[in-house]
């Protein structure tokens, strides 16, 4: 098996890293619009429940965000990952 390849799959590395980071995207783009309605309602529906839950989903959206960064890197300098 070449490093450069999952056993699993017929994608290269660069492919999984390219996928891994739309991914990462639509994660941000799916919590960032979720929470910020979550967010919304709870205030104007005078909810501490659903604002919380809003605020725990815009919380998830910093780790999608710091997964973006790292397949960016990844992607510019492939195999640092390895060190």
């Amino acid at each position: 098996m070449l490093p450069s390849q999952c056993p699993d799959s017929g994608l290269s590395r660069p492919q999984q890293v390219t996928r891994a980071l739309w991914l990462a995207w639509v994660s941000v783009a799916f919590g960032l619009v979720s929470g910020a309605v979550s967010v919304i309602t709870g205030v104007h529906g005078h909810s501490l429940g659903v604002f919380a839950v809003g605020l725990g989903v815009l919380a998830d959206v910093t780790g999608s965000a710091t997964l973006i960064w790292r397949f960016a890197a990844e992607r510019h300098q492939p195999g640092r990952s390895a060190a």
